[in-house]
C-alpha cells in the first residue's frame, strides 16, 4: 500500500507539471473558526469531484504545504500557514491556520482590505475513480480573492478565545426567580449582571458586576466596580504541560445592595488558562473555552465594622477563583463559577469563605439568549450568612463587535 501510494504521488507530480486543464474545479469557499482545543481558522474549498487523497506537488507528505495569506493591495504576506496545514474531506480541501495572533484575528474581522490564499506549489488531487488532477496556485488565488470574509459569530469566537481579562468587551445579564425551600409567600426576583469593556490604555479594562433583587436586604446581594490591568499573556510550562498565563492587578469598590456595608481593595496575582478537563460536545463544533483560574492576594479596607472580620477595618487575604464554560452537545452549556478567600481575620473556624454557582443553559431561537437553571451556594463575603438557592430564568450574553 505504501509503494502504491508513492507511485501515485510520483505520477501526480508528473501530471501536475504537464497538465493544461483540470476536471476538478473549485466551486465554493467556506471560512469557519474551530475552537475545540486550540483556536483554528479553517479555509475550506468545496470541489466538483469526490476525492480520495491530496498532496503538494513539491512534497511527499500528505499535509505539508507552503501556503501564505496575502493582502490584495500590495501582495504582501499577512501570515504564513504552518507546514501541516493541508487536509481534505469527501469533496473538499481545507487549509488550517492554527493559533492566529490577536492582531491577525482583529485585522481579518475588520474587513479593511481584501486577501487571498496562495500555495507555493500545485495541490495534487486523487479522485475516487482513480483520476489524478491538480489545483494550481492561480486557481486557489483567483477563487479566494475578495472571498475571505468572516461572519460576526466567528469573529466573536476569535475575540472570546484570545481575549485577556481586560480585553473583553461584553455584557451579561441573567434574570431569575428564586425557588425557596421554605414556605415563604414572598416571590423574589434576582438580576445578576456583568459589564466589562477595555479602556484607551492597553491591557487596562473596567468592570461593574453584581447581584440585585427586589428584596434589597437580601444578604447575598452585592455590587462592585473595578479597574483591571494585566501583563501580556505568556506561555508557562509546568508539570510537562503548557498553558497561557498573565499577571494582573485589580482595584475597586464593593458593597451590598443598600451600600450600608462597603469596602475598597487592591488585589494582584496570576491568571492562567488551563487545559480543558472534559469534552461534552459529542463531536459538535462548539467553542470550548478553557478553565480560567485566578489566584493571588490583596488588601481590603472596610468602611464599616465587619462582623465577618471580627470588627477589623483592614485585612489581608488570599483568594482562588475559577470560571469554566462547558459546552454540552449542540445547544446546551454548563457554567461553573467558584470564588474562595482566606484570611486569618475571618471569624470562621477554617478562616475560609467561599461561594459557587453551577448554571445549566439552553440556546433559545433568539440570538445570544439562553434559558437557565442556576444553583448557588455559599457566602457573599460581607456577611456571615450562608445560603443555597435554585433560580430559574433567562441569560443574555451580548458582545459588541
Amino acid at each position: 500500500m505504501g509503494l502504491l501510494r508513492l507511485v501515485l504521488r510520483v505520477l501526480a507530480i508528473v501530471v501536475s507539471l504537464s497538465a493544461s486543464a483540470c476536471t476538478v474545479e473549485i466551486v465554493g469557499l467556506d471560512i469557519k473558526v474551530n475552537a475545540k482545543e486550540v483556536t483554528e481558522i479553517w479555509f475550506t474549498f468545496t470541489l466538483s469531484e469526490e476525492i480520495d487523497d491530496i498532496s503538494s506537488s513539491d512534497s511527499m507528505s500528505d499535509s505539508t504545504l507552503d501556503l501564505k495569506l496575502r493582502r490584495e493591495s500590495d501582495d504582501s504576506v499577512v501570515v504564513n500557514f504552518p507546514e501541516d496545514c493541508l487536509g481534505f474531506g469527501v469533496s473538499s480541501v481545507t487549509f488550517k491556520l492554527v493559533s492566529p495572533s490577536r492582531h491577525l484575528a482583529t485585522y481579518i474581522c475588520s474587513g479593511e482590505d481584501s486577501h487571498y490564499l496562495e500555495p507555493a506549489a500545485n495541490i495534487v488531487v486523487v479522485t475516487y475513480d482513480g483520476s489524478i488532477d491538480i489545483l494550481t496556485p492561480d486557481e486557489v488565488k483567483s477563487f479566494s480573492l475578495s472571498s475571505i470574509e468572516m461572519t460576526e459569530r466567528d469573529c466573536e469566537r476569535l475575540k472570546r478565545a484570545q481575549a485577556t481579562d481586560s480585553d473583553i468587551y461584553d455584557f451579561t445579564l441573567d434574570l431569575a426567580r428564586e425557588i425557596k425551600g421554605d414556605d415563604s409567600a414572598e416571590t423574589e426576583y434576582a438580576i445578576t449582571y456583568s459589564y466589562r469593556r477595555p479602556t484607551a490604555i492597553p491591557y487596562v479594562g473596567f468592570e461593574s458586576a453584581g447581584r440585585l433583587s427586589n428584596n434589597r436586604y437580601n444578604p447575598m446581594n452585592n455590587i462592585r466596580f473595578r479597574l483591571l490591568a494585566n501583563t501580556r499573556p505568556k506561555t508557562i510550562s509546568m508539570a510537562k504541560k503548557e498553558f497561557s498565563g498573565q499577571l494582573f492587578v485589580e482595584a475597586g469598590l464593593s458593597g451590598n445592595q443598600t451600600l450600608d456595608t462597603s469596602s475598597a481593595g487592591v488585589h494582584f496575582g496570576l491568571e492562567a488558562v488551563t487545559p480543558n478537563l472534559v469534552d461534552l460536545t459529542g463531536g459538535e463544533n462548539r467553542m470550548r473555552l478553557k478553565p480560567i483560574v485566578k489566584l493571588g492576594g490583596g488588601y481590603v479596607r472596610h468602611f464599616q465594622n465587619q462582623p465577618l472580620f471580627g470588627g477589623k477595618r483592614d485585612t489581608w487575604e488570599l483568594f482562588i477563583d475559577l470560571y469554566y464554560y462547558i459546552p454540552v452537545a449542540k445547544e446546551f452549556a454548563l457554567i461553573w463559577e467558584a470564588h474562595s478567600r482566606f484570611s486569618e481575620d475571618i471569624e470562621l473556624s477554617d478562616h475560609w469563605i467561599w461561594r459557587q454557582s453551577v448554571m445549566f443553559a439552553y440556546d433559545l431561537p433568539l440570538e445570544d439568549l439562553k434559558a437557565l437553571v442556576k444553583w448557588e451556594s455559599g457566602r457573599n463575603g460581607f456577611t456571615i450568612e450562608k445560603d443555597s438557592k435554585l433560580l430559574i430564568g433567562l441569560l443574555m450574553n451580548y458582545i459588541p463587535q
